[in-house]
Formats: structure tokens, C-alpha cells, sequence
């Protein structure tokens, strides 16, 4: 899996020190929610968000069932299509669902020494990266 490595990083050890809704994921790629190509924004938001939620590293703080690889089926529709089993739009699943990390991310940022708000200003942490390229190929 290819992947936004510097996105990737800095979100996930905001994640692990405050929580967010997607519209707070990747404020700099392309833009944001309202910079020049949203889609694209979008699709990486998507793939950031399942891909950590099927790993464990990313929980929805009040949608507990949104775990492992089913749960983060369930998410990708939700964020593409809504919520039918509440009739929530997809725009108010993106602004009311919110992500917090896990007992195992705070664990590996911990461990990396990346757990403070400093490390959001730090260039790609090579360890970090390997990591996340391991736990996204067993996902």
C-alpha cells in the first residue's frame, strides 16, 4: 500500500493527542475539505480513515461497532453514502463522527517517543513509517 507517509504521520499523532472528525483529516493535502480538488481530498481521507480503523490504530469515539476490517466497511459507506440505519446524510457523518487513537497507536507514538505536539512539526519518522507499512499489509 502506498500512502500519504508525512499526512499519514502528523494525523496520527494528532490523534493521538486530541480527537477529530474527518473534516479535520489532512488539512494541507490539496487543500482541505475546500481546497482546489475536495475529491481527491476525499478518497484519501476514506482510505486514511479504514485503513486505521481496520488495523486498530483509529476508534470512532461514540460508534463502537466501527472495528477491525467490517467495521471499516461499514465507515467507508457511511462516508460515502450515509447512514441508513439513522437516515444521516454522509455530510453529517463526516461533521458529527469523531476518531480518537487506540490504546495501540498511543502505544507505538509512545514508544517513538512521537506522543507530544512538537513531533507535529518533525520531518518523516522513518520508524514510524516502517511500522505503518507492516500493520497496513496485514490488514
Amino acid at each position: 500500500m502506498t500512502f500519504l507517509e508525512i499526512e499519514y504521520q502528523r494525523q496520527l499523532i494528532e490523534s493521538g493527542l486530541d480527537d477529530s472528525s474527518p473534516n479535520a483529516v489532512f488539512p494541507h493535502f490539496c487543500g482541505g475539505q475546500f481546497g482546489e480538488n475536495p475529491e481527491v481530498w476525499k478518497r484519501e481521507v476514506i482510505e486514511f480513515l479504514t485503513i486505521n480503523v481496520s488495523c486498530g490504530l483509529l476508534e470512532a469515539i461514540h460508534r463502537k461497532d466501527l472495528v477491525g476490517r467490517e467495521g471499516a466497511r461499514v465507515l467507508e459507506d457511511m462516508l460515502t453514502k450515509g447512514d441508513v440505519d439513522t437516515d444521516f446524510d454522509a455530510k453529517v457523518i463526516w461533521e458529527t463522527t469523531y476518531f480518537a487513537a487506540t490504546p495501540k497507536l498511543d502505544e507505538l507514538l509512545e514508544s517513538l517517543n512521537l506522543r507530544t505536539w512538537e513531533a507535529l512539526n518533525l520531518g518523516p519518522n522513518a520508524a514510524l513509517i516502517a511500522r505503518l507499512k507492516e500493520l497496513y499489509a496485514q490488514c
